[in-house]
């Protein structure tokens, strides 16, 4: 007997699994049963699980029973990426312009991850040092650096270099790494 058969789903086949049973399948004679068989790959990408769907054609000297599809879900076993602050500290003259403060996932991730930013302490004094800054970072699957943009304020005023303290939390579809805090002085210019 021999059955053609097509494989299907979310997963891809050579990035997921990959097919190790000639199309069609045969079931030599005398037996009453034959295998389709898979070998699952590890992509080492964080992402939902797959699934890969097999379906049969029209058998060649047998008749087509009641159950022509099967389904098998591949579980993702990869860790969730860390996010954190590329440095731990960053400087800037009062009149330079906005901080950009770069933000890493560790790995890439086949799925969206995201995490909260705020300021959280530091010297400096928000209105008057720096425009105040919050807010949510979107890595799309793939992505591995997201930008805080600080809007430092030149004041006009003769003082201390001040620091504005920026943290991470809340992380989703990630973990947070070791590096949670970042630490930004504003120099003084005048």
């Amino acid at each position: 007997v021999t059955v053609p058969y097509t494989v299907g789903g979310t997963a891809k086949e050579g990035t997921h699994y990959r097919v190790l049973t000639p199309d069609p399948l045969v079931i030599p004679a005398g037996k009453t049963a034959g295998e389709i068989t898979l070998a699952l790959l590890d992509n080492v990408l964080p992402e939902d699980n797959k699934t890969v769907i097999a379906t049969l054609g029209t058998p060649v000297n047998a008749t087509a029973g009641t159950l022509q599809s099967h389904r098998l879900t591949i579980l993702d076993n990869d860790p969730a990426p860390a996010v954190s602050f590329a440095l731990s500290g960053s400087q800037g003259a009062e009149d330079s312009g906005p901080a950009q403060i770069d933000v890493v996932l560790g790995s890439p991730s086949g799925k969206q991850a995201r995490v909260e930013y705020a300021v959280t302490g530091g010297t400096a004094v928000s209105g008057r040092d720096y425009k105040p800054a919050s807010g949510v970072l979107l890595f799309e699957p793939g992505e591995t650096v997201k930008r805080i943009e600080v809007g430092v304020q030149d004041n006009k005023l003769h003082e201390d270099s001040r620091t504005v303290e920026l943290s991470l939390s809340n992380p989703v579809n990630a973990v947070l790494g070791a590096q949670k805090v970042h630490i930004h002085t504003i120099t003084d210019n005048d």
